[in-house]
């Protein structure tokens, strides 16, 4: 499911907005025919948005490179479903490399991974990610994706300081929301989830479950106290959580 680090994705978007800032797209309708490509792709560029807009069947629907301020809000995505054969992934929204990444009040469902956060001082509120493998990966890109220069890239550093708040994940067949692979001081209040395959949060440890090894979260901060019956395990270093149901790691081990 995890991109390989032997593997790598070359990237081909259908809009690429580069070295540029205060870009914005909005207010259109854009479906792949192939159930593959980029949508959009955004690179060394500041400020920009996408914005009430509705992708249908892209590999990826939006990728930040070193591109700080993006602003995601009131889209409709819906992924390609090439990742269900297990040979390949598909994600509605990957913010590799941009700092303050702002991601709200979209609807996202049949991806891999919803969105994959990394970098840090993110904030993600108000969405909805329903039918993915996992809603919301708090995580770290590994070298795996190729820029249309050539260049093969992946995230400088995993998700700290994104704040996660007030949104729903619901019917992924794995896990709700995901932190793992060195993610650190992250903040989830009052994120509600229901029927996810294996939990609704999972702060993850040192692990080898993508095939690679992936460093323990860390002193991330988890408040569920309006939510009794989520369930949550926690396998990290130095974590806070209050409220939910807590996974008993002897019965169900680390991994």
């Amino acid at each position: 499911i995890y991109p390989e680090e032997s593997g790598a994705t070359a990237l081909n978007p259908a809009i690429h907005v580069q070295n540029t800032r205060d870009f914005l797209i909005q207010d259109l309708t854009i479906e792949s025919t192939t159930e593959a490509g980029q949508a959009i792709l955004f690179e060394n560029s500041m400020r920009c948005a996408i914005m009430r807009n509705t992708f249908t069947g892209f590999q990826f629907s939006g990728v930040m490179e070193k591109s700080d301020q993006t602003v995601i809000m009131y889209n409709t995505i819906t992924t390609s479903s090439i990742w269900q054969a297990g040979e390949t992934n598909a994600h509605a929204i990957i913010n590799m490399n941009g700092k303050s990444c702002y991601i709200a009040e979209n609807n996202i469902s049949n991806s891999t991974f919803g969105v994959w956060a990394c970098d840090s001082w993110g904030v993600f509120e108000n969405n909805t990610t329903n039918g993915n493998y996992i809603g919301l990966i708090l995580c770290n890109v590994p070298m795996g994706i190729i820029m249309p220069s050539g260049e093969l890239t992946g995230s400088l550093q995993p998700a700290n300081y994104w704040k996660t708040r007030n949104n729903t994940s619901s019917n992924n067949l794995n896990t709700g929301y995901l932190v793992i692979d060195g993610a650190s001081n992250n903040i989830l209040t009052n994120n509600a989830a229901e029927n996810n395959g294996a939990y609704d949060i999972e702060l993850v440890g040192d692990s080898e479950r993508f095939g690679f090894f992936t460093p323990s979260s860390s002193s991330n901060s988890v408040d569920a106290s309006a939510y009794p019956n989520m369930n949550i395990k926690d396998c990290g270093h130095g974590n806070s959580v209050t409220g939910g149901l807590m996974v008993d790691n002897s019965v169900d081990p680390c991994n």
